[in-house]
């Protein structure tokens, strides 16, 4: 008594529930944490080797310098872009295959022919990273509400950042160890190869929210089970005739 906030009633949302057990079993969670990885992995990787990897093939230095730089520049316009063509596509797969097709493209022509039409490998290899502002903004049109969001962002970009990192490194240890670029070359399509498989899982039409609470089937955003039939706190059963004035006197 004496209270003056309003009692929650049976349609108001339930407090928010445990996303970190949701996110683990989440495949679109881990969808967009392991796309989200390869695809920073990558470009870390280029712009850490990219211009010793030109040298070696044959440039000096201020061309190799000049073709990074163009590799940089060509991802603002896939900011820009991207973002609004996710919006208007049900399924923006498609705009991850295109991408990763960029990136394999351009490493295939560093492989097979490095001194034939090398500013085509390296626009190749600009373009590709354009995965990454779509799998930012899938984070927002996977989810409905603030508080998913949030935790699927920091989901994303925690074990996204946590698989990247190493990247760098391991590819500088397998050149020195290898003597060459083949083989590094050969472990980054493949590595475009799980962004693929990962892209699509990001990209299912499907709501983080809708995912059962582990443990009770519930969803976090609403606290309601799914199917059930029961009676809903302080609610009516299915078909229970709503009392009027006449029948409460």
């Amino acid at each position: 008594r004496g209270s003056t906030g309003r009692r929650r009633g049976p349609q108001d949302p339930a407090p928010p529930g445990p996303w970190a057990g949701v996110l683990l079993r989440s495949p679109l969670a881990w969808g967009l944490a392991v796309a989200f990885g390869m695809n920073s992995m990558n470009t870390y990787v280029l712009f850490a080797w990219l211009p010793s990897l030109l040298t070696d093939v044959g440039l000096d230095p201020g061309d190799a310098a000049r073709r990074l730089a163009l590799f940089a520049a060509l991802g603002l316009p896939s900011a820009l872009v991207v973002p609004v063509l996710a919006e208007r596509v049900r399924r923006p797969f498609v705009i991850v295959a295109l991408f990763c097709g960029c990136l394999v493209g351009g490493y295939v022509g560093l492989l097979v022919a490095p001194t034939t039409a090398l500013w085509v490998w390296v626009v190749l290899l600009g373009v590709g990273p354009g995965t990454f502002p779509l799998l930012l903004t899938l984070v927002n049109l996977r989810t409905r509400t603030p508080a998913a969001s949030t935790a699927l962002s920091g989901f994303v970009q925690g074990a996204g950042y946590a698989l990247a990192a190493p990247g760098p490194v391991l590819v500088g240890l397998l050149h020195v160890g290898t003597g060459g670029w083949t083989a590094v070359l050969v472990v980054l399509v493949v590595s475009v190869g799980v962004l693929l498989g990962a892209g699509w899982f990001a990209c299912r039409p499907v709501m983080l929210e809708d995912a059962p609470r582990p443990g009770t089937g519930r969803t976090p955003g609403t606290g309601r089970a799914r199917g059930g039939t029961g009676r809903a706190r302080g609610g009516c059963r299915a078909g229970d005739r709503y009392p009027g004035p006449r029948d409460s006197r």
